[in-house]
């Protein structure tokens, strides 16, 4: 049975090029098991079984457009492993050549604030500031949900978030 070799030097790199690493590696060493099952296509059995096709995009086209940011977002706070979450708003307004608008905590978005997709990926990062320094917000949208987390450079602290919307009506 082939075995499958990863070099260390990846394990730092890109997240999504390591996986897309992994994923072939693993294809690489799967091939002899399902050579001769293919039907009379032009199909490699194995790329159908892991979802991929030549030429086309490693995510499916499902994946939310950048515009799926906008709208009112209820906010889950994990400030403490012993504590439950703590909850507030967020907003975003719009996002227009790449700057997002809107509010975090009642906090209005720094001009700063920025979204990006590529691959089906969205993702955006957001700034905010009070009395103690900035709040930088990031997340990534993900099946309706975002995944995030917010960086206090005066309070010194790392909390991770999760954002969903507070029902389908609420989104602007």
């Amino acid at each position: 049975m082939a075995s499958l070799t990863l070099d260390p030097r990846l394990a730092c790199t890109n997240p999504t090029r390591l996986t897309a690493r992994i994923i072939s590696l693993a294809v690489s060493a799967a091939r002899p098991i399902f050579q001769g099952t293919a039907e009379e296509t032009d199909d490699d059995p194995v790329q159908s079984v892991c979802g991929l096709r030549p030429g086309s995009p490693s995510r499916q086209s499902t994946e939310p457009a950048i515009e799926g940011l906008t709208g009112t977002w209820e906010v889950s706070l994990f400030y403490s492993v012993e504590a439950p979450p703590s909850s507030t708003q967020m907003v975003i307004d719009r996002v227009e050549d790449g700057i997002v608008t809107g509010s975090f905590y009642g906090t209005p978005f720094a001009s700063v604030s920025r979204a990006s997709e590529h691959d089906g990926i969205v993702a955006f990062t957001a700034v905010t500031r009070d009395g103690t320094g900035n709040y930088v917000h990031s997340g990534r949208l993900e099946d309706g949900v975002i995944e995030g987390q917010t960086l206090s450079e005066g309070r010194g602290f790392l909390m991770l978030w999760r954002a969903e919307r507070p029902d389908e009506g609420a989104r602007d």
